[in-house]
């Protein structure tokens, strides 16, 4: 951990801090893949919530023999990573996902330290970030996961994930988040935590029709 620190801006001498100078993620990078800057800032935000423990989980699925339920969350991670700008992240994990599709047991324990050891940087970083944004909200506003947004942004939130999943994009992954978290009442409510769990199992094809049903409801159409 002390490594870790190290590496990372000392905010008491630079209180100016931009965004750009976290070590682990590179935003230029990440904002050309996404293309808006309130998406990326959804997208770091969810994953601090929900990925800075895939380590743990794919060394549960290790112990417990599952290799596929790895192969999932490791992919997942892979692209995510590559989403939010976490380049040696997204390697690690690349990495992994090829040690776990040719079984090759012996480097499941070195390639899983190399991803805890990202996470680590990546994670402290995004805490780094979201203290610098409390205190100057214009450089990079986050919303919170649980905050019930507008009408305007989950409609934006839908129509990127379209397309997102059009492309079979794991940026997917972190929107379908932000919708789940957005909708309250049903049917929208079923509708969407179906919608997670498709995207989770990666079956962009029924997260595609589930997506489609929700915005029939919802009169997007």
């Amino acid at each position: 951990a002390h490594e870790v620190m190290a590496a990372l801006p000392d905010k008491r001498k630079s209180s100016g801090m931009t965004p750009a100078g976290l070590p682990g993620i590179n935003l230029e990078k990440a904002l050309k893949r996404v293309g808006k800057r309130d998406l990326l800032d959804k997208m770091l935000k969810d994953f601090r919530v929900y990925h800075l423990e895939d380590d743990r989980i794919i060394r549960d699925c290790l112990k417990n023999g599952s290799l596929l339920d790895a192969r999932r969350v490791v992919h997942t991670l892979k692209g995510l990573a590559l989403s939010i700008g976490a380049e040696e992240l997204g390697s690690a994990a690349a990495q992994m996902e090829t040690a776990l599709v040719h079984e090759m047991k012996d480097e499941f324990a070195e390639r899983v330290e190399e991803i805890s050891q990202n996470l680590e940087i990546v994670g402290l970083s995004l805490s780094l970030l979201e203290a610098n944004s409390a205190q100057e909200p214009e450089t990079l506003p986050l919303n919170e996961p649980d905050k019930p947004l507008d009408m305007d942004k989950i409609v934006e939130i839908i129509n990127e994930l379209t397309i997102q999943l059009g492309n079979n994009n794991l940026g997917a992954c972190s929107l379908v988040k932000s919708l789940k978290n957005s909708i309250t009442e049903q049917p929208l409510r079923s509708e969407t935590e179906k919608l997670d769990l498709a995207v989770e199992q990666l079956n962009f094809k029924d997260a595609i029709r589930l997506l489609e049903n929700i915005k029939g409801v919802m009169k997007m159409r």
